[in-house]
């Protein structure tokens, strides 16, 4: 796995770039629509990437876009909902046995202690299911854990040196952010940085997902 590719992609082709950094920019101003199509976009970048695709894709075609960028965020609610659900026992057994009741505290902890662990494989399920709706085209597809945990599983090892780059590149990518806020002219690049970075994550999830299939062996089950 070449996890340097992944954050030179989006140079690629400096126009498509550009032309998702603008629908983006509205999104920080609350105007959500061309922000769900620049979303739409880069489910497609993570389809052409399964699929073998190296290029970025075309903007041709508008409401595909906005219809994946709508799933995307209705994916992204529901494992946010799941998430914050698993901490509900720690949190409800510390406050029924309140900070003098050992057994409750110990019991609240090691709950505590497990959702953080579920909490994250769930992060990295949820990278894993945004690809497989971009690759399967369905939502449904994005909520069948056995199969993406198993696809995780698989390759396990890679996900997290995918995650501590993008973790990495995210701290140089706050920098940059926080330098542009100076100017008129870096906050409106400031789109454009944040589409780098939902192309750059898509990118290296999907050829990490790809993989993941070919160890399995199941190109077609998965």
């Amino acid at each position: 796995m070449d996890f340097a590719e992944p954050i030179k992609y989006p140079f690629k082709d400096l126009k498509k770039l550009l032309i998702g950094g603008l629908l983006n920019f509205p999104g920080m101003i609350l105007l959500l629509i061309p922000a769900i199509i620049a979303t739409g976009y880069t489910i497609k970048a993570a389809r052409d990437t399964v699929r073998g695709g190296d290029e970025l894709p075309e903007f041709d075609n508008w409401s595909y876009f906005l219809i994946k960028g709508f799933g995307y965020f209705v994916i992204n609610i529901a494992y946010m909902i799941i998430l914050y659900a698993t901490f509900i026992p720690a949190i409800a057994l510390y406050f029924i046995g309140g900070s003098e009741n050992v057994v409750f505290m110990i019991l609240s902890t090691i709950l505590g202690i497990a959702a953080l662990i579920f909490a994250i494989i769930l992060c990295f399920m949820a990278y894993i299911a945004f690809v497989r709706y971009g690759e399967k085209e369905n939502i449904g597809a994005a909520f069948e854990f056995v199969k993406i945990f198993r696809n995780f599983k698989a390759n396990a090892v890679n996900y997290i040196i995918g995650m501590i780059v993008m973790i990495a590149l995210l701290v140089g990518i706050s920098i940059v952010t926080f330098i542009a806020t100076v100017t008129i002219v870096g906050i409106l690049f400031m789109g454009v940085i944040a589409f780098y970075w939902q192309l750059v994550w898509m990118r290296m999830f999907a050829q990490i997902y790809k993989e993941s299939k070919e160890k399995l062996g199941e190109a077609e089950t998965l």
